[in-house]
């Protein structure tokens, strides 16, 4: 990519006027990206990004990341990805995940393997092949096509991904990584040595993959108020998640511990307790537009080519989006 860039994401909106007064906030800001993640418990990303996709300008839209092990056959979210084509042509991405807290339904998360063939099965079917598909995981006999039409260009494929292996097999085959639930700019050079075990395998250079550090964003003109939302925020991801930065960890041992014990006694107000400031911004942006621009400036100046600023986005969330469209945006002159 010639330069960074800025994208914003959402979770999946149930509430339809609230989805539609973000879609028309959204669209008046230069996002180059707009994303809707698929967490464990949520609705499907799909009809908030068709609905966002009608006001946006954006350069790209897709889910961030649809969890792989919630589909026995890709088919359906292939559907769905060439639907959005058909609204923003050439301007659909699609996001594949492992999963988290997917043992709260009595699912594994994808290996690298499904992962990976999940990919493969999903480039087969919007190509349209009729050869046949007979993987481990899926499988698609010969002379099945979809019934409808698929994007005339490539699909951008990105990866959700913290660990060795996953980041390797994005370096593989995909076109972005997306280290989701991180604000950290020391992350950007683990995981960039973490994809390139990946590039090397496929014989692609280290530039072939974006690296996107996306977070929850809680941005608001009084600092302290901000944080107050960003460190509740802030204790349930660094309870899952946490122990996978390991400069987290080396920085912040007693204090990650504290937390992942008060959030399995179900004290959030305990874990806050034990959350400083610094390590809030190492998993979450939030604080005032300025704090915002210098966490973005530090994460581009590691080497990341997109950073994606996700929901609530401030204390109301339309105000948030508005902080960022006219305070950060203008700042990375978009």
């Amino acid at each position: 990519m010639s330069r960074p860039e800025l994208s914003i994401s959402f979770r999946s909106e149930p509430n339809e006027k609230i989805l539609q007064e973000t879609a028309k906030t959204v669209g008046k800001y230069g996002f180059d990206v707009i994303s809707v993640y698929e967490d464990l418990g949520d609705q499907s990303p799909m009809y908030p990004l068709l609905t966002l996709a009608k006001h946006s300008t954006a350069a790209r839209l897709g889910p961030a990341c649809v969890v792989v092990p919630k589909y026995r056959t890709m088919e359906p979210i292939i559907g769905d990805i060439a639907r959005l084509d058909s609204i923003r042509s050439g301007k659909a991405y699609l996001g594949l995940a492992s999963g988290a807290w997917m043992e709260q339904v009595g699912i594994k998360p994808a290996t690298v393997n499904q992962l990976k063939e999940a990919a493969g099965v999903s480039r087969y079917l919007l190509e349209k092949r009729d050869d046949g598909f007979n993987g481990e995981y899926y499988k698609v006999k010969p002379g099945f096509k979809v019934n409808y039409p698929t994007p005339n260009t490539k699909v951008p494929l990105l990866i959700g991904a913290w660990g060795e292996r996953m980041a390797a097999l994005a370096g593989e085959i995909a076109d972005e990584i997306k280290v989701g639930g991180s604000a950290n700019p020391l992350m950007v050079d683990i995981i960039r040595r973490r994809v390139n075990v990946g590039t090397e395998r496929a014989n692609r250079k280290p530039e072939d993959i974006g690296i996107v550090l996306g977070a929850v964003t809680v941005v608001d003109e009084n600092r302290e108020k901000a944080l107050y939302i960003a460190r509740r925020r802030a204790v349930v991801y660094i309870d899952v998640i946490g122990d996978k930065d390991p400069t987290a960890m080396a920085d912040f041992p007693e204090e990650i511990a504290a937390i992942k014990t008060a959030m399995f006694h179900g004290d959030v107000g305990g874990a806050v307790q034990h959350l400083p400031d610094n390590l809030t911004r190492r998993f979450l942006f939030a604080g005032t537009p300025k704090d915002i621009i210098k966490q973005t400036e530090e994460i581009f100046a590691q080497g990341a080519t997109r950073v994606e600023f996700g929901s609530p986005h401030g204390i109301n969330g339309i105000e948030g989006i508005r902080l960022l469209g006219e305070k950060v945006l203008p700042y990375f002159g978009k």
